[in-house]
């Protein structure tokens, strides 16, 4: 076996159905539709229920033309970066019952997967902005059809809501019934409702930021530009991408490192350089690195920080080639509340001890940076 096999994520391409299996590079007579056939026509189970009720809540936003990634820290994502978590409940299940089931959505926050560096992050949290709670409402066994929108019925509710229920015993709560979903005065609406539905809730959650999405280049091994795609495309699919970090000292030779927001899609709340970010659609690397202490540092550079070094796209940079550059400052500085929880200057001796013995507490990236750094005596 090749010892320098490709082994970072894999893009997961749209299948049709109509792909063959394979014996011997020869056909056979099943095709991946049959798979399905035979994998989810049980629609009413709990795993394909789950499932089915993400794909109609996609289908109404208008983002079911994706493949589906369960990997995700929530179900779905709009494209000016609403993040929704979908849930569903019935009472008619697929076994003997003896009565019909009670409802139940499951609420339990959950740690966040990064499979880029096949890592979790350390704190549970609810990661989506709002909840759409999928029932299928229709409570006769014989004429059941999973397929029949009429059959459902929609509940739209905030993130924050459910972040605000007292806790049991002091812990937090993993599952809410109908009733008390009901008390928290959800928007309830039918499939042709959902979504301006879903839209309205956003619209009405507070301080929730509407992004313009950010376009990245696309890269080869080379660096060179191939293409274009949105943000969240580049981080789902895997792709080579730029990015760049500063790393700030002051005179008595310590280092401003930042504790990253846990709101971060990628290592909430690590340790991380100065300042850091990826390169906007035909950016140049100097001009990033100077609008990149600016905009989480307010720190306004009249020249390009020095060059240090250059790291290749790979699994600890999530697949970002990144120049590394370093500049003297004093502070204090303005930190980007949404970028930023806080910053620290450390001296660099302790930052490698602190690695050592901790190296989860930093994003991948700055690890490698910081023992290049070391290594090539830039420090």
């Amino acid at each position: 076996m090749s010892e320098t096999q490709n082994l970072s994520i894999l893009k997961t391409t749209r299948k049709r159905g109509d792909e063959k299996f394979l014996l011997n590079d020869q056909p056979l007579p099943a095709t991946l539709l049959d798979f399905w056939k035979w994998a989810a026509s049980d629609l009413i189970g709990n795993t394909s229920r789950g499932i089915l009720a993400e794909f109609i809540v996609a289908k109404a936003l208008g983002l079911a033309e994706d493949v589906r990634a369960d990997w995700l820290a929530f179900d779905l994502q709009t494209k000016d970066g609403l993040k929704i978590e979908v849930k569903s409940s019935a009472y008619i299940q697929s076994w003997h019952q003896k009565k019909l089931s009670r409802i139940s959505f499951s609420i339990c926050p959950a740690r966040s997967w990064n499979p880029l560096t096949n890592t979790m992050t350390d704190e549970p949290k609810r990661h989506a902005d709002l909840y759409v709670f999928c029932l299928v409402k229709h409570a006769i066994k014989d004429s059941l059809n999973p397929l029949n929108l009429d059959h459902w019925e929609f509940y739209i509710l905030p993130s924050s809501k459910l972040d605000g229920l007292p806790k049991i015993k002091d812990k937090t709560r993993k599952s809410i019934s109908l009733e008390g979903l009901k008390k928290l005065k959800p928007e309830l609406v039918r499939f042709s409702a959902l979504a301006s539905a879903i839209n309205a809730v956003a619209d009405d959650i507070k301080d929730f930021p509407i992004p313009v999405e950010e376009i990245f280049d696309l890269v080869n091994e080379h660096d060179k530009v191939v293409g274009r795609k949105s943000r969240r495309e580049v981080h789902r699919d895997g792709d080579k991408h730029r990015a760049v970090h500063v790393l700030v000292f002051n005179s008595r030779g310590e280092v401003f490192l930042q504790k990253r927001s846990m709101t971060k899609d990628t290592f909430p709340g690590a340790w991380d350089s100065s300042s850091s970010g990826h390169l906007d659609c035909g950016e140049k690397y100097d001009a990033c690195a100077v609008r990149e202490v600016r905009e989480e540092l307010g720190l306004r550079l009249e020249s390009c920080p020095k060059r240090l070094f250059k790291i290749d796209a790979c699994a600890e940079t999530g697949q970002e080639f990144v120049w590394v550059y370093r500049c003297e400052n004093e502070g204090p500085f303005t930190l980007h509340p949404e970028e930023i929880e806080r910053g620290e200057w450390f001296a660099p001796e302790f930052v490698t001890k602190w690695i050592s013995k901790k190296p989860k507490d930093f994003a991948s990236a700055f690890v490698m940076i910081w023992k290049k750094l070391a290594t090539d005596g830039h420090g």
